[in-house]
């Protein structure tokens, strides 16, 4: 997965590093840019490529409407790669 890297193509709203976590909190507002399958797809590619250096990442996501949210993109990608290999299983 980290060969894979490609290094995103876009510049995040806002982005907070947290040195004593080593997590980087990154922002999108969703009024200037969506957050696309396949930008959560490059956010999850940071991650593996940081993940080989002990950081997180979690993406904060500011909706047109209501609350904002977080979004452990560490957890997501882990999640997509056992669903990946459930469906590769499947019968």
């Amino acid at each position: 997965m980290a060969g894979d890297f490609e290094p995103p193509h876009f510049i995040p709203d806002a982005y907070w590093l947290d040195h004593e976590n080593n997590v980087v909190a990154i922002y999108e507002v969703e009024n200037t840019s969506s957050v696309t399958r396949d930008k959560l797809d490059l956010y999850m590619n940071l991650w593996w490529a940081l993940d080989n250096e002990f950081w997180g990442i979690v993406l904060v996501i500011l909706p047109r409407a209501g609350k904002p949210y977080v979004v452990d993109i560490g957890d997501a990608a882990i999640d997509r790669v056992f669903k990946e290999a459930a469906e590769s299983t499947a019968l």
